[in-house]
């Protein structure tokens, strides 16, 4: 028995290639006992003292190492977390979990950006990308989906107006790209609707900032031909 999740999570990535090893070569209802051992250990360790960053985590965990060979806990699993938030009312805890990914993914990939090392480039991008993707899975089985989407909306404009604050930010165009590859993730989650109206906000965001710096190169051309 492990004492907390973070234990057993600790114990599921140092050892994922020899479970993943041991489940594909014990067949289907032994891996199905290796599932039911790992689901009452989770079980009896979620209280009241658990985050839910923490109970996240553990099923990024799950899914990113463990998807294929012990699917049926990772379906559970998510669909677990999805109740756990509508019960016990913890959308803002989750709207707080989306903004931290976020931030991770946008460091990730900067850190992509500096790093020559080609293979490194790959993993990075990868694991910045799986955590967002495996939160969206968890969003995707809320059924207040407005909230989380209206949170998202809110923090998506405040960021966007820092973007925009300075007319001489060289890494703007990189900001943008990454909040629409976000939006990728958020497709299957968020409504066609929904999704529309993020792209038209990045896209309204985006030509106000052009138009302000190419306002600003033209104006500059100007007054230096009248000197």
């Amino acid at each position: 028995k492990f004492n907390n999740i973070t234990d057993l999570n600790i114990f599921l990535e140092d050892n994922y290639k020899s479970l993943n090893y041991l489940g594909k070569q014990v067949g289907q209802s032994n891996n199905l006992k290796i599932e039911a051992y790992i689901a009452s250990n989770t079980n009896q360790n979620i209280n009241s003292d658990v985050s839910l960053d923490e109970i996240c985590y553990f099923y990024i965990t799950l899914s990113k190492y463990y998807s294929k060979t012990f699917s049926t806990i990772c379906m559970l699993f998510c669909r677990k977390i999805s109740q756990l938030i509508i019960q016990k009312d913890l959308y803002e805890d989750l709207n707080n979990l989306i903004l931290k990914y976020i931030s991770e993914f946008k460091s990730i990939k900067d850190i992509k950006l500096d790093t020559s090392d080609s293979e490194s480039k790959i993993d990075i991008l990868e694991m910045g990308d799986s955590n967002i993707k495996y939160l969206v899975e968890i969003i995707s089985n809320l059924t207040n989906k407005d909230s989380v989407f209206k949170n998202y909306h809110k923090y998506l404009m405040l960021r966007l107006i820092n973007y925009n604050s300075d007319i001489n930010n060289t890494n703007y165009q990189e900001k943008i790209d990454q909040e629409e590859q976000i939006i990728k993730f958020l497709k299957v989650c968020f409504s066609s609707s929904q999704i529309y109206i993020l792209k038209r906000t990045i896209s309204d965001y985006s030509n106000s900032f052009n138009n302000k710096k190419d306002f600003v190169e033209q104006y500059s051309l100007f007054d230096q031909k009248t000197r």
